[in-house]
């Protein structure tokens, strides 16, 4: 396990071979009813046919879609019918087969932070993630219309990310804290 993402009805976890797992958050609360076996309690997608290990998972500002970031550089955009509909059913969204995309330009290495970008206003576009690696890079893409919006490098292995109120926060392996 890699990488972890909560939504209202699903826990998703980043893990090998680059799998993303989906366990039901009903039975999360009610640990005793998880069974590993049971296809009603979680699900699998595997997101590509290599073996790299899915190291950051987000999901989108409009709780449409699923980005996430592997070992060797991918980000993919997992879209499943419904996952952003309050009222569905979290069974019927283990059942529902996955659309998997691969977004825009690849890291160098690991992909270690995914951050959805918030608007400053309500007319600003709500589609962009921002995204870190050990390339050193920081990226901002535009998940919905798959473009690279901006792309900067900082000659720093990145290792973990943070967003929030309007501010990007990223830590390399040289141990120190960088405020984009």
């Amino acid at each position: 396990m890699y990488s972890l993402a909560v939504s209202k009805h699903l826990l998703i976890i980043g893990c090998n071979e680059g799998n993303l797992k989906l366990l039901r958050m009903s039975h999360l609360y009610n640990i005793h009813l998880f069974n590993e076996d049971d296809k009603t309690s979680s699900k699998v997608i595997n997101t590509s046919m290599g073996s790299s290990e899915i190291m950051s998972v987000v999901i989108s500002g409009n709780f449409k879609y699923i980005i996430a970031g592997t070992a060797d550089g991918n980000l993919y955009k997992i879209y499943i019918k419904g996952f952003n509909n309050p009222e569905a059913d979290d069974i019927g969204l283990l059942k529902t087969e996955p659309i998997i995309s691969t977004l825009c330009d690849y890291h160098v290495g690991a992909v270690t932070g995914i951050q959805y970008l918030e608007p400053r206003n309500v007319n600003d576009i709500k589609t962009l993630v921002i995204t870190c690696g050990v390339d050193g890079t920081i990226r901002v893409c535009n998940y919905k219309t798959n473009t690279l919006i901006s792309k900067r490098n900082f000659h720093a292995s990145f290792v973990c990310s943070s967003y929030s109120n309007g501010r990007l926060f990223v830590g390399s392996a040289l141990g120190y804290l960088l405020n984009v």
